[in-house]
């Protein structure tokens, strides 16, 4: 059984549900796989919904028409999709009454709900079966600082439904992002939260494998806005896509690693063509640097070597005496050993530079 997480990247109308949908039947159901979806909201949504929780209609009509016109374009308007739309509506006029975090929460979570709807509709219409469930009945979270985290202990039960309908030929669809406090109320996961999902669900399921569908075909190199020739990293292990994403690689949420670690299941990253980075359990061999992540914090300006071997004595001290010809400013240097990553900090302005010099001394060897 396999997990599959379609990423807002490659929601952006109602055709792209209906693509997605084919490659579900053709690329999994077709050769054999039990499959649970995970979706995201359509790109741009969620700004959209936290615009709308806020009292901005103009935010919240573009929330309705995106989705009304992306089931008017395909054919694919349901009544639990009507219903969303209706219930949206509600939840909208709520936040006029009653200004809560809780209303505000129920608003913004809207956006996976009603991608949820289009999907199931979209795999029917290629002939599958498929039922929606409700992420709030399914994933259970406790209050965590200022996002939530899900708990698995009390989402372990409800989550085998998912897997029972799996396995009976059923396709569940649930949302990603979403889920409920065990008094009832709705939450979200925080940013990139369908990815946290998708890898609970797959634990908690017994899945072997979690797809993350995106935009581009693997996790990169580097920010291909900062380094042109940044390439697919064909492969890494949960620690060090755990390093990657917490300092700044695109594609995966950190809190995604929090539910692998330890266990079996394998994560691959990519598109409908190509999923280009295997994450396995690990250990990777010790090879030095695969990537360069990159952020800005508190003003600065972050870069990360990520790789097994980067806390060697001898790259170290290799990175020490290669710093030294680095013409930009480097304002300071430390590992983060056992973890597999080496973290540099620069001026703001200069974080480029630096990604780019690193990139072509240690990850390409330039």
């Amino acid at each position: 059984m396999i997990v599959i997480k379609i990423g807002g990247s490659v929601l952006r109308s109602g055709r792209d549900y209906v693509i997605a949908a084919r490659r579900i039947r053709e690329d999994f159901i077709e050769r054999g796989e039990r499959v649970i979806v995970v979706v995201s909201a359509m790109k741009s949504v969620t700004d959209l919904l936290i615009r709308a929780a806020n009292g901005d209609v103009v935010s919240a009509e573009k929330v309705l028409r995106l989705y009304e016109n992306a089931a008017m374009e395909t054919g694919l308007f349901s009544t639990g999709l009507e219903s969303a739309l209706k219930d949206l509506r509600s939840a909208l006029a709520g936040v006029n009454v009653n200004n809560s975090a809780y209303i505000k929460e129920h608003v913004v979570s809207f956006g996976e709900t009603l991608s949820k709807e289009l999907m199931v509709g979209a795999l029917i219409a290629e002939g599958l079966r498929a039922r929606g469930f409700d992420a709030r009945k399914v994933v259970v979270a406790e209050a965590s600082g200022s996002v939530p985290r899900i708990n698995y202990r009390l989402t372990a039960r409800k989550a085998l439904k998912l897997r029972d309908a799996a396995l009976s030929g059923n396709i569940p669809v649930i949302e990603g992002f979403v889920a409920s406090l065990p008094g009832g109320q709705t939450v979200t996961l925080g940013r990139g939260g369908s990815d946290y999902t998708a890898t609970a669900l797959a634990v908690l399921t017994g899945a072997e494998e979690v797809y993350f569908v995106t935009s581009v075909p693997g996790i990169m190199s580097a920010d291909p806005a900062l380094v042109k020739d940044a390439r697919i990293v064909p492969s890494l292990d949960h620690d060090e896509a755990s390093e990657a994403s917490s300092y700044g690689a695109k594609r995966i949420h950190p809190r995604a690693f929090e539910a692998l670690k330890d266990t079996e299941v394998v994560a691959l990253v990519g598109n409908w063509s190509l999923f280009g980075t295997v994450i396995t359990p690990g250990p990777e061999p010790c090879t030095g640097p695969k990537l360069v992540a990159s952020s800005f914090v508190d003003g600065k300006g972050r870069a990360a070597l990520v790789g097994r071997g980067v806390c060697r004595h001898d790259f170290i001290a290799s990175l020490a005496k290669r710093l030294r010809d680095f013409d930009g400013e480097v304002l300071s240097v430390r590992t983060v050993c056992p973890r597999p990553a080496v973290v540099l900090d620069t001026v703001k302005e200069g974080l480029g530079e630096l990604v780019v010099w690193l990139h072509n001394i240690f990850v390409t060897g330039e």
